[in-house]
């Protein structure tokens, strides 16, 4: 079986190759990126030059460049930037007879609402993939040690710093925390509603490296997905929120960006183009490109850069208060000490979730039951199936209970 991955050189996904080359059974997999350092560094020295992974340079900005990369596999993980999903879309839409899976959750009602065509060509899209996964599976996993819950609160911890960053991941922060973005919302009594930037704070106590800290309402999709589960519904909750928090450094920038009025000023003209004064800095932010030994790179950082992600669920059981929290918190280092950048361990998440949820998309035959859009909370996959996969990968999970 075939499967290419969009984007497999980037930060979020070279996890997901990993994992691919450690735990699957695919004849062939199809590294699709412009990335070629990236690439042939991920293919030579992290997968030790195994002849079942191929690098295909390719320019994921061309609708047709993607939809021929579709056409000539069986399964697919789409990892390009969130920038380029609508490209993703169309190129997925000129194909059909595919199973794959989508990092990105952005523009989800819209892409909820392609779903009966995907369907008709014979397609299963697990959208919002990724850390998703993650925090859907621990919020469900708590919801069923209660009788009914109040709050279901989501809590991502993002210790990544500012100095080693990719395009992408910054994109992605300034977008999470624009206060233009229109799916940063809170789910309450069965209806949601918008929310401005640092909403809600919180203090929440991750495990270390990140302590105790001040988390913030995001733009996630938790309070949009975790409604359509049947547990949400038995258990009565009332609220649900998602939450996170950045590295202060990150923080600082953001915040002043966000005071002197950077994201909703108009667009300046730069020879004949109209570009966002936002856009322009966060082009102008450096990028990480050298790869080192993860524990040297933890030593510079100050710690090793992970995402920790958590689920909180507040209700009761018999009559009596209970407030149960989980953590799932990757190993460090993932690439068991091979040499690579920064954010390629702090994405180990994200790409191990890819992985995990395609091949068991597989291995149950989902996709031959379930077509067109799904996501964790439609996917029929249990929620303690998917942790105890992460567990098998060296992830802890961590339960506290008051």
């Amino acid at each position: 079986m075939r499967v290419v991955i969009l984007g497999g050189a980037g930060a979020m996904c070279v996890s997901a190759v990993y994992d691919l080359y450690r735990t699957s059974e695919f004849d062939e997999v199809v590294i699709a990126d412009i990335d070629e350092e990236a690439a042939k560094h991920l293919i030579n020295v992290i997968l030790e030059g195994d002849k079942r992974f191929k690098f295909v340079k390719a320019d994921l900005r061309d609708k047709s460049v993607v939809s021929k990369l579709l056409r000539r596999a069986e399964c697919f993980i789409q990892a390009s930037p969130f920038t380029l999903e609508k490209t993703f879309l169309e190129a997925l839409m000129e194909n059909s007879d595919l199973v794959g899976v989508d990092l990105n959750a952005f523009e989800f009602d819209y892409v909820l609402s392609l779903s009966p065509k995907l369907a008709e060509k014979n397609i299963t899209l697990w959208f919002a993939n990724g850390g998703l996964v993650v925090t859907s599976s621990l919020a469900l996993t708590g919801l069923m040690e209660v009788d009914e819950a109040e709050e279901v609160n989501i809590y991502w911890g993002m210790w990544r710093p500012l100095g080693f960053t990719t395009k992408g991941l910054t994109a992605t922060i300034f977008y999470e925390l624009d206060p233009t973005a229109k799916e940063r919302v809170i789910w309450e009594e069965g209806k949601t509603r918008p929310l401005p930037p640092f909403a809600f704070l919180k203090e929440f106590t991750f495990p270390e490296p990140i302590g105790r800290t001040i988390t913030y309402v995001l733009a996630h999709t938790e309070p949009l997905t975790l409604p359509c589960s049947e547990l949400v519904k038995e258990k009565k909750v009332k609220r649900i929120i998602a939450r996170g928090a950045w590295h202060p450094d990150w923080i600082k920038l953001v915040r002043a960006l966000i005071e002197a009025g950077v994201f909703e000023a108009e667009p300046i003209t730069i020879n004949g183009r109209k570009l966002r004064p936002i856009d322009i800095i966060i082009d102008s932010i450096p990028v990480e490109r050298e790869f080192r030994d993860p524990y040297q790179l933890a030593k510079i950082i100050g710690y090793p850069p992970k995402a920790i992600l958590s689920a909180e669920i507040i209700g009761y059981k018999k009559g009596i208060g209970r407030r149960i929290v989980y953590h799932l918190i990757p190993p460090y280092p993932f690439f068991e000490g091979k040499p690579v950048r920064a954010m390629w361990e702090y994405g180990s998440y994200v790409g191990t979730a890819l992985s995990i949820t395609l091949q068991l998309m597989l291995k149950h035959e989902i996709h031959k039951t379930k077509k067109g859009v799904i996501f964790m909370e439609t996917s029929g996959l249990s929620p303690h199936l998917v942790l105890e996969e992460f567990r098998k990968r060296g992830f802890k999970l961590v339960k506290e209970e008051w």
